[in-house]
């Protein structure tokens, strides 16, 4: 648990609203947990620490190979990446006093660190990590969808702050120009990625 504290204040902005972060914190606090593990099993069943580690590796190679295969076939779908706009947009929204952002899955897992901003929609390509993903997957979908009127719902249900509307959620809407009557949002940035501030 101190570990945890230390490597928490010493981590970048947000850490906390960022789970992929916190995972990657938690790595060398649970590597030290397991040392201990092992000496206990290896004192327990009377059988060495390297044998111990050994059957360890063994049984995580399967998790290790499909992890790089899964790796490789995102890479190769182009889908671990932004594109210029998305970062200049995000560039931007880190300049704007702290709020919450409404994105797609995509931009909104690795964007709190590029816009110091805490986000609605996280957890890609790992949903499993994020509460009630369904649900919040199928808001993402409806307020970027054009036949949703509800959207200011939406927006007070997670008290969002700014609307990201870049390439991901242009394949949800179709519409570049979704939100331009919308007269709960004003536009503040206004380029091939586009960003909204809420009125409240």
């Amino acid at each position: 648990v101190l570990l945890l504290i230390v490597f928490a204040i010493i981590s970048p902005a947000y850490t906390f609203w960022f789970p992929h972060r916190l995972l990657f914190l938690m790595r060398l606090p649970l590597a030290i947990l397991a040392v201990y593990g092992i000496i206990y099993a290896a004192k327990k069943y009377n059988v060495s620490e390297k044998k111990i580690i050994a059957l360890l590796v063994i049984l995580s190679l399967p998790s290790l190979v499909a992890a790089e295969i899964r790796y490789d076939r995102l890479g190769r779908e182009d889908v671990t990446s932004y594109s210029e706009e998305d970062i200049e947009a995000l560039k931007f929204l880190k300049t704007q006093p702290f709020g919450v952002m409404l994105s797609s899955p995509k931009i909104g897992t690795f964007g709190p660190s590029i816009a110091d901003k805490k986000s609605v929609m996280f957890g890609w390509p790992t949903p499993i990590i994020v509460d009630d993903y369904s649900g919040k997957l199928s808001d993402y979908t409806n307020f970027y969808s054009s036949g949703y009127d509800d959207k200011l719902s939406i927006i007070k249900k997670y008290n969002v702050d700014y609307i990201f509307f870049g390439e991901n959620e242009l394949k949800i809407s179709g519409d570049k120009a979704i939100f331009d009557d919308a007269t709960f949002l004003e536009k503040i940035y206004d380029s091939k990625s586009k960003i909204y501030r809420a009125a409240k």
